[in-house]
């Protein structure tokens, strides 16, 4: 898919731009080059060159189009998404004068930009989730995969926000169309199950939540049978997270034993966030089972990593 993208861009310029031309390809042909490479570090400072270089009334221009979203692409995936998204916004300004072509493409990066915003501006976040919801639906259907990714995003971020019953609805409805597209057996079925089981969690749904819980397990378990897999480990934390809010404490804090364990084997510097939320959880167990030395030790620990991420984020900014 990067390849057919990046060939394309090779046959607009070559169209739009005859032989000698203008500064900005001379860019765009270098930024080329090491993005074949994937090494999109280098390829980004030209890509800019090359926006830079443009006619200032090339904001509609198929290449302009193209040089935005290459560059937004890339910051996305250097996780520098606070620069990613002014060339998104851009990108989609750009596609509003011939809207219906560019249409599948607006509702990826609508939902891209909604993925940047998640933590940090609600608003946003929703405007674009909804934006690519509803553009999915009128291009591919309420039937659709894609219409299901939509519908799971825009829950995560309303179960983030707290507005649960909405997560709910959503999450039923992707939960409804990826059993039918799929099967019971599929890793994004396993999500839905997942996703709907802490909804119902966090509104006291508890007989409703487990055999989901356990259903989304059992799946990524078989997906996984080594069980050293991330998804395995979500899985495990929130079926963890049921139990301790259901009082069976016991199997709460196997279920984060197993979690933790599997998150500091994926990422042995155990210096990640998930690491540290399955640590902090079972030291709030810990604690409420009357456990308090262990608790404080495993609070320690959570507060080392913590500490290491934001030094770390504090390094990364001013690195960029």
């Amino acid at each position: 898919m990067k390849r057919a993208k990046f060939y394309l861009l090779i046959v607009i310029l070559a169209i739009n731009n005859p032989v000698g031309a203008q500064k900005w390809k001379q860019y765009a042909d270098s930024a080329l080059i090491y993005q074949q490479e994937e090494e999109v570090e280098k390829a980004t400072p030209l890509w800019i060159r090359a926006k830079e270089n443009l006619p200032s009334d090339s904001l509609y221009s198929v290449t302009s189009i193209f040089i935005n979203n290459t560059i937004g692409d890339n910051y996305f995936l250097l996780s520098q998404n606070n620069k990613a998204a002014p060339f998104y916004i851009e990108t989609l300004q750009g596609m509003q004068r011939n809207y219906s072509f560019y249409q599948k493409r607006y509702a990826g990066i609508a939902d891209t930009l909604g993925q940047i915003y998640f933590n940090g501006d609600a608003s946003k976040a929703a405007f674009y989730f909804l934006k690519a919801k509803n553009i999915r639906d009128t291009v591919f259907g309420k039937s659709s995969a894609l219409y299901a990714n939509s519908c799971n995003n825009l829950g995560n971020l309303y179960g983030k926000i707290g507005k649960y019953d909405s997560a709910e609805i959503l999450y039923r409805e992707s939960k409804a169309i990826r059993e039918k597209l799929f099967s019971r057996t599929h890793p994004d079925y396993a999500q839905s199950c997942n996703n709907l089981s802490d909804v119902l969690r966090k509104t006291g749904h508890f007989e409703e939540a487990e055999p989901l819980a356990l259903e989304a397990i059992a799946i990524r378990a078989k997906l996984a049978p080594e069980k050293q897999h991330r998804l395995y480990a979500i899985s495990c934390n929130n079926l963890a997270n049921l139990y301790k809010d259901m009082g069976q404490f016991e199997k709460a804090a196997a279920l984060y034993i197993e979690a933790k364990d599997i998150r500091a084997k994926i990422k042995p510097e155990k210096q990640h966030a998930s690491y540290a939320e399955t640590t902090n959880a079972l030291a709030g167990l810990y604690y409420q089972m009357g456990e308090p030395e262990k608790a404080e030790a495993l609070y320690f620990e959570v507060k080392k990593i913590r500490e290491i991420i934001m030094a770390l984020k504090v390094l990364s900014m001013l690195r960029y």
